[in-house]
């Protein structure tokens, strides 16, 4: 391996050693200006430039078509069409009749969660699915009642209802229909009514809500809610459903508390009641559970090769149940809880109450964006499984229309379950067509089913809450993988975890997103500055305290062609932090990188720095600055031998050359913690007289790091150092360039990559030669 460099300033890099492939590479050492204006015209856009492109890709005439805008926003139109009977229709009625027989066991009982009549949750597992398959994107998402969107439901209810001052004159027709004219009971009809206005409520607000963030493509929200906190929301939710049905288990009654810290006044009141314990309603919850686990575990599991659909165990567990309790006369004789009479047929159309919205409007964004988090996390992995895509603002679309619709028949706002998706997926299910058939299940059991389940004990469907709330209650393992993996994360998920079980689910989430934020922050403010030196004897440069593993497998002649765009191939490179949900956008990232292999447009998505299309010459530069031709990294201080064809290369500082980069983006936050850092690494420096500072990190710059990074270099300059910057992205150079500095700093001394910084030195060649003369 050869490196010449002359006194023009014109570099030759020669592999010779045996590589996969030969690279020879001779050109003069570039300045940023040159290379630009040489081979990449027109490369910049502006933010304005971004949204007129944006905006004119929404307005086209296409889009503006009657058929345009039924296939953007009604997908069943898209859809149907291409819908293959004799492949999908068999697996697509299996798998709705399965995931049906689940929604009726679910469906009542997260009804009850929600401290509602059980009929409620039926009526939910019935209305926003149809509205779903019109308008949703997803083909594995089961639309319905779900744990944690009915806990949240079930605590705003319970709080206005105990804040209520509705006399119960004021409300003489029960929910269900039954008169109430005779004083018996008239209390209890009275707060079940108020419990169902403020969730009627409470589920057209939700629904307006999603549907304006739709319509406003905020479908980008779902962004800040990384992983962690989505995870960290449903785990601590977990707790607060787990507490809340004990006490339908053991048989003991009492209103739930309201506000914050429910799971500890629950606690404590349960231990308080303790005496009351129903015998009756603890034996059939244990059962229940022991069996409903046992068959989940032991025979769904281990056998669901064998098995074509698994067991239906919670409805069978509620049929049986029913059936014992009615023969048996166990309500009479033990007094244990049971549903009560159920309506048949379909609620009539009623509008909410819409004097109610305005003190719930905190209440539902919480809901509208929690649901939306727990739907696009379950969506995102069937999508990623089955090889499709996922719209998330035509999601907020169908989930607001969904609940606007469904709030007009007695339902609560709805979302996605995970339980009943991975069974969606797992049975076979190919489309919505599953929705279809699973809500023809649920329509038979309210027209003409309903009233067999009214002595079915409320401690079945505590247990069978309980038993499906094991996945959520196991991501507690979660925070072992993060520890390994990102302690930030493992932080912003122990902060979501706590404050949800310890407040609420909404303060939750708030210090979820705040902690999430507050890393960011953190780490770039406490962001480092690596010493970059030479990897061995390449024209790669890395940092100092590592080295690399190089493969050497047999030699294949390759001649590069003229620096050009590819066309075959397309090289991209993500202008932001990725993996960071803040700042990078987790939704943005694959949808853009799919969208930009096929056309020459740089950026879809406004707000966000775009993906950026990199030509030929670019590439090598982007590769000499952030990656290695070797597939491992490993530390170590001695050149040697690895094993046959592996080698180690070690990183040093070149002679008088002292090459930096900060590694995070430069904002009034980290603006002097990077100039005292850049002066400690000049300071520890032997003999600096040039100094390299690479801004490949920078993915963001405001104007108090302009400032920062112009002071930095009058300062050094002032002491005698030359400095050069390389890889400032097009952002950073219009910063510096519109805050008046890129004048005094020189265009001159940018430049595209850390070799041509190093080599466009003047006294590069000198300080080589001394290296070599003393050394």
């Amino acid at each position: 391996m050869e490196l010449a460099v002359s006194s023009g300033g014109l570099s030759t890099l020669t592999l010779s050693e045996p590589h996969d492939k030969n690279i020879e590479i001779r050109r003069p050492a570039l300045t940023q200006n040159y290379f630009e204006d040489d081979h990449l015209p027109g490369n910049n856009q502006s933010l304005r430039r971004r949204l007129h492109a944006y905006v004119h890709s929404r307005l086209t005439p296409s889009s503006l078509c009657m058929f345009g805008f039924f296939r953007r926003h009604v997908p069943i139109v898209e859809w149907m069409p291409r819908y293959r009977p004799k492949e999908y229709l068999v697996n697509d009625l299996v798998s709705g009749l399965t995931v049906g027989i689940m929604h009726i066991s679910q469906g009542m009982a997260y009804g009850m969660l929600a401290n509602l009549h059980p009929v409620y949750g039926l009526y939910v597992s019935f209305f926003p699915g149809l509205i779903y398959v019109l308008l949703g994107t997803s083909r594995h998402i089961s639309v319905g009642t779900f744990a944690v969107v009915s806990l949240m439901v079930g605590a705003v209810v319970n709080e206005h209802v105990q804040h209520s001052s509705v006399h119960p004159t004021d409300s003489p027709l029960s929910p269900l229909g039954l008169n109430m004219t005779n004083s018996t009971g008239m209390e209890e009809e009275v707060e079940a009514a108020e419990k169902l206005s403020v969730a009627t409520a409470l589920a057209l607000l939700t629904g307006l809500i999603q549907l304006v963030m739709g319509i406003l493509h905020l479908g980008v929200v779902n962004s800040y809610l990384s992983d962690a906190v989505v995870t960290a929301l449903n785990t601590g939710s977990a707790v607060h459903v787990l507490t809340s049905q004990l006490k339908h288990m053991v048989g003991v009654r009492f209103k739930d508390p309201a506000g914050n810290f429910k799971v500890a006044k629950t606690l404590i009141v349960l231990f308080g009641h303790m005496s009351e314990t129903n015998v009756a309603s603890l034996v059939t919850a244990c059962a229940c559970v022991f069996v409903c686990i046992l068959v989940k575990d032991q025979i769904n599991e281990r056998f669901k090769k064998q098995l074509r659909v698994p067991i239906p165990i919670e409805i069978i567990t509620v049929v049986v149940a029913t059936i014992v309790f009615h023969y048996g006369r166990l309500h009479h004789i033990y007094d244990a809880a049971i549903v009560g009479p159920i309506p048949t047929g379909l609620p009539a159309p009623r509008v909410p109450d819409l004097w109610r919205m305005a003190s719930l409007v905190d209440d539902a964004l919480a809901i509208s964006i929690v649901s939306f988090a727990i739907n696009m996390s379950i969506g995102r992995v069937y999508a990623k499984k089955h090889g499709y895509t996922i719209e998330p603002s035509q999601e907020l679309v169908a989930y607001g229309c969904g609940n606007v619709f469904s709030s007009f028949f007695l339902c609560f706002p709805s979302s996605g379950a995970l339980g009943r998706s991975s069974l969606l997926e797992g049975s076979g299910g190919k489309t919505q067509v599953t929705t279809l058939a699973s809500s023809v299940l649920v329509l038979v059991v309210l027209l003409a089913l309903g009233g067999l389940f009214e002595d079915l004990p409320t401690a079945v469907l505590a247990s069978i809450v309980v038993v499906n709330l094991r996945g959520m209650l196991a991501q507690m393992v979660e925070v072992k993988r993060l520890w390994r993996i990102n302690r930030w994360e493992m932080s912003t998920w122990l902060a979501t975890f706590l404050g949800v079980v310890l407040i609420d689910v909404p303060v939750g989430l708030v210090v979820g997103v705040v902690a999430s934020f507050l890393s960011i922050v953190v780490q770039t403010q406490l962001a480092d500055l690596a010493v970059l030196g030479r990897l061995g004897d390449t024209d790669i440069f890395r940092r100092k305290d590592v080295s690399a593993l190089v493969r050497s497998p047999p030699a294949r002649q390759h001649t590069s062609p003229p620096a050009r765009s590819s066309t075959s191939s397309r090289v991209l490179r993500e202008e932001a932090r990725l993996g960071t949900a803040l700042l990078a956008g987790k939704n943005g990232w694959p949808s853009r990188e799919q969208g930009r292999m096929g056309d020459s447009g740089k950026a879809d998505a406004v707000g966000w720095r775009p993906v950026a299309a990199l030509g030929r010459d670019e590439r090598v530069s982007s590769e000499s600055a952030r990656g290695p031709c070797c597939p491992r990294w490993a530390s170590g201080s001695e050149p040697s031998r690895c094993g046959a064809g592996v080698s180690v290369l070690q990183v040093h500082e070149l002679p008088a050359t002292k090459i930096v980069r900060f590694e995070s983006m430069l904002y009034f936050a980290n603006s002097e913690h990077f100039r005292s850092q850049l002066e400690e690494a000049v300071r520890g420096g032997c003999r600096v007289q040039h100094l390299v500072i690479d801004c490949s990190a920078m993915s963001y710059m405001d104007s108090v790091g302009a400032e920062a990074l112009h002071r930095a270099v009058m300062e050094q300059r002032g002491r005698g150092l030359s400095v050069s910057l390389c890889h400032c992205r097009a952002e950073v150079r219009r910063v510096l360039t519109s805050s008046g500095y890129m004048a005094s700093i020189g265009v001159s001394s940018l430049h595209p990559s850390t070799s041509d910084a190093v080599h466009a030195w003047p006294g590069c060649l000198r300080a080589s030669m001394e290296s070599v003369l003393l050394g």
